[in-house]
């Protein structure tokens, strides 16, 4: 059987050269006789061609793939284990032609993002920000000045309804709040045993008192809430986005922040990362900012670790992975001619 040659993109070590995800990769994968694994030399984005060469596997972080990298290494790359449940970054038409299986880690992030959207709906709610600052500043006794907002009888609504907009709403459970969501892709059965009404996205914008981005970011939904959308909020809305950027028009964002058009908004990602050091969204009192990073906990981690650890060692014994987000692949001849060398 042959050696499964494992490279981890250097992204996962920080400027000192240290794992910066909890327990590395390597380290779980230690007793797998049948792997060898290692960090790409250095961090590259997108990803060169001849960083893919050497490898059967790859976990992957934050790099780019890009189709003429992919093709330069379809006759031996098997996996590309996508360390987390995005993938706007790899081309995956472009794996399925090079007979390269995309997973993704559903479970390792399902609790721990809706836990961070419910993080952003408190801050909100409760307008950490300006309290903050009115404790740094010295100006306690202006705190009468800035009361919360209501949350027991509003409005959650989530724009997709996945493992982790279902796990967001099990968890709002004990605040009393109603449950919508726009999916046209889900089956209605799924929503109505999560406790949650489907509505169309117009519906869902004019209804929300908070919103939460949950989708992926595609061709199908970049800038998906822009002007049209934000305008048919209420002033009194709150929009939170942990999913990408990309989803929501943030020049519009902007607009409707300082023009009143929602009251505020909880953001981990944004449509160029890291923030622009002059973004007006910097200075808003009614805006909660993290950098990409609020759902990453010693849980997420560990979640995370498990299911791409395991999409590597199902493929390196001839094993189909799961959570494979090109499923076309897996009948591919080239894809099965690849995964036979490994075969126990």
């Amino acid at each position: 059987m042959a050696q499964f040659q494992l490279g981890l993109t250097r992204d996962f070590l920080n400027e000192r050269g240290e794992p910066a995800f909890g327990s590395t990769g390597t380290e779980l994968l230690s007793g797998e006789a049948g792997i060898d694994a290692g960090y790409f030399k250095e961090h590259l984005n997108p990803v060169a061609a001849e960083q893919l060469l050497a490898y059967d596997g790859i976990i992957s972080l934050t790099p780019r793939y890009t189709a003429e990298a992919l093709q330069a290494a379809a006759d031996r790359l098997l996996v590309i284990a996508r360390y987390g449940v995005g993938y706007d970054m790899v081309d995956v038409q472009a794996c399925t032609e090079a007979d390269i299986a995309v997973t993704i880690t559903p479970q390792g992030v399902r609790k721990p993002v809706a836990y961070a959207i419910i993080t952003h709906l408190l801050a909100l709610a409760h307008r950490l920000p300006v309290k903050g600052r009115l404790v740094q500043e010295g100006r306690w006794n202006d705190r009468t000045d800035y009361p919360g907002y209501r949350i027991t009888g509003q409005t959650l609504g989530s724009i997709g309804l996945g493992n982790i907009a279902r796990e967001m709403f099990r968890m709002a459970a004990g605040f009393d709040m109603k449950h919508i969501a726009y999916d046209p892709f889900v089956d209605p059965a799924v929503a109505a045993a999560a406790g949650v009404e489907l509505v169309d996205l117009q519906t869902l914008c004019e209804r929300s008192d908070f919103m939460a981005v949950n989708c992926f970011l595609s061709k199908e939904t970049f800038h998906l809430i822009a002007e049209p959308q934000l305008r048919a909020m209420k002033p009194s809305a709150f929009l939170i986005n942990t999913a990408r950027g990309g989803i929501v028009d943030e020049q519009a964002l902007i607009r409707a922040l300082e023009e009143g058009w929602i009251c505020g908004a909880g953001l981990d990602v944004f449509e160029e990362e890291p923030l622009v050091s002059d973004s007006p969204l910097k200075r808003m009192d009614n805006v909660v900012l993290t950098p990409h990073s609020v759902c990453w906990t010693s849980e997420m981690y560990e979640g995370l670790w498990q299911e791409t650890t395991q999409a590597v060692k199902d493929a390196s014994r001839g094993l189909l992975p799961s959570n494979v987000v090109n499923r076309d692949v897996l009948t591919r001849p080239g894809f099965l001619k690849k995964l036979a060398r490994f075969k126990e």
